[in-house]
């Protein structure tokens, strides 16, 4: 019998100092001494840094935490167990999150209406919008991922598609479905019978029915249900008119028209001839650029379709919308002396709507004593805090300069993010995380002594700013499934045989 040695917590909500978060998320690593995030096993990172591989994968998964925290709104802590243990065929497996059937005098104390009585929602989504939330006990959480521990793939190589490593999309992919991108139903060799409840993801489904036509998923008997999700391409999912509008203008691929109306094909590929567990819950290969949510996720930034899907389930509780913010911090070489550094701080929407309620925190270099905010009318100062708060008309930016006395050899060390305090949806947190080291490029004749290669723009060392749809390309090394996500009592009644399978 195996004993948790190891176990600490970490709370999102009161780590990195003052930072601001809008979804709150404690972190509870269950390893066991030197496995997991305690492997003392040292690896060296594309940048020549030598690190544990326990401490890269820890890094690797608050840093994902932290990004994906300022991309949904809720003041509710949620609770996430993590740990590291082989799964064959998974780069990672999530159990949860956690669903509960919605009775009515739950869905009445939702005042946005999101909640339907009668269909199974997650948990995590039920707190945030009826604020109701049980205390949880130190062993309880909403639901609980297994990443693999692959003893010679660190999964630590920068990913061209992303600009980070290989292990970040993954927890950001496992992180998605934590957040409510799963779905209910216990179907093929389901033990001890098969099973299908409505569910907030199933409420959008459809498939192609023996007429020809479409019918909705929830009217379906289990037989038909599940011919639909081995059919490849005849598992639908119809969103809102901002989810189809998105659809229309970003995807080259997977996507059908029925009745005027844009259907994203969802994942309904036969392992082996048989049903695979992750239907309904990932979206199919076939959605051009390649999207993180599908079954073998696509390493990129942004959540593409995925945001859209999980606003219209909740997240953005019917008035708000899916969004781009984006904080960089750059410095100002033309107007810096020796004796004076300036340094431009801006926020971006990247989005072509109008986003209000626009929240961020700005945290100043201690080593420097002599900051001066020089031109800012969205901050207010407390010690070497700024915190702001803005309006963001469609693709626009605010700035804001803060001039220091002599740059040090250190550099410039700032950090921070940015957010909506909004009902909305945030595509690419990544985006929001404003952490730079910033320092003055050496003159290069070549460049007119104009080079800023060695000035860190923000959203940290592993990010990039690309917030387009290009399509990004998968290593062809990693074919496995990136990870599925299962109800707890699924996984009971599957037990632990049926859901380690190898995928060919």
């Amino acid at each position: 019998m195996s004993v948790r040695k190891s176990l600490s917590i970490l709370a999102l909500s009161v780590s990195f100092g003052a930072m601001a978060v809008t979804t709150p998320v404690e972190i509870k690593y269950l390893d066991e001494e030197n496995a997991g995030v305690n492997d003392p096993k040292m690896i060296t990172l594309d940048n020549g840094t030598e690190v544990s591989l326990g401490q890269f994968r820890k890094d690797a998964i608050e840093h994902v935490a932290r990004a994906v925290s300022l991309q949904f709104n809720t003041v509710q802590t949620f609770y996430w167990d993590v740990k590291f243990q082989n799964n064959a065929g998974y780069d990672a497996l999530t159990l949860g999150p956690v669903l509960t059937e919605v009775r009515t005098e739950v869905a009445a104390l939702d005042p946005t209406g999101s909640l339907e009585a009668g269909r199974n929602f997650p948990k995590i989504i039920i707190d945030t919008l009826t604020g109701t939330s049980g205390k949880y006990e130190a062993d309880e959480s909403y639901g609980e991922t297994m990443f693999a521990d692959y003893a010679n793939n660190p999964q630590s190589d920068i990913v061209e598609s992303s600009g980070q490593p290989e292990f970040y999309s993954i927890v950001y992919h496992e992180l998605v479905h934590y957040y409510g991108f799963t779905e209910s139903s216990c179907l093929g060799s389901c033990i001890p019978e098969r099973s299908s409840t409505p569910s907030h993801m199933s409420k959008g489904m459809w498939y192609h029915d023996h007429d020809g036509g479409i019918s909705a998923y929830d009217s379906a008997s289990l037989d038909e249900k599940e011919e639909a999700g081995m059919s490849i391409d005849g598992l639908l999912y119809l969103g809102s008119d901002a989810t189809q509008d998105a659809a229309d203008a970003e995807l080259a691929g997977g996507s059908q028209i029925w009745n005027s109306q844009t259907y994203l094909e969802m994942f309904a590929t036969p392992t082996n001839g048989k049903w695979d567990g992750q239907v309904g819950g990932h979206l199919a290969d076939s959605l051009q650029p390649a999207q993180l949510m599908r079954s073998s996720a696509a390493r990129v930034q942004d959540m593409g379709m995925a945001a859209f899907m999980l606003c219209d389930m909740g997240w953005c509780r019917g008035e708000g919308q899916v969004i781009d913010l984006q904080a960089t911090a750059t410095l100002d070489e033309n107007a810096s002396d020796e004796t004076t550094t300036y340094i431009n701080v801006t926020f971006t929407n990247n989005t072509n709507a109008v986003v209000d309620k626009v929240k961020a925190q700005v945290r100043l270099d201690a080593a420097y004593t002599d900051a001066v905010v020089e031109s800012n009318d969205i901050c207010t100062a407390d010690g070497n805090v700024l915190t702001c708060e803005m309006t963001l008309s469609e693709l626009s930016e605010e700035q804001i300069t803060i001039s220091v006395g002599a740059l040090q050899e250190a550099g410039y060390s700032i950090e921070g993010e940015v957010y909506s305090n909004d009902y909305d949806v945030d595509r690419n947190g990544f985006n929001n995380i404003l952490d730079a080291t910033l320092n003055i490029a050496e003159d290069d004749n070549s460049d007119n002594g104009n080079s800023d290669d060695d000035t860190d723009t923000g959203n940290g060392n592993d990010s990039n700013t690309d917030t387009g749809t290009t399509t990004p390309t998968t290593p062809e090394a990693s074919k496995s499934k990136s990870g599925g996500s299962m109800s707890y009592w699924m996984a009971l009644m599957l037990g632990a045989v049926a859901w380690r399978r190898k995928v060919a």
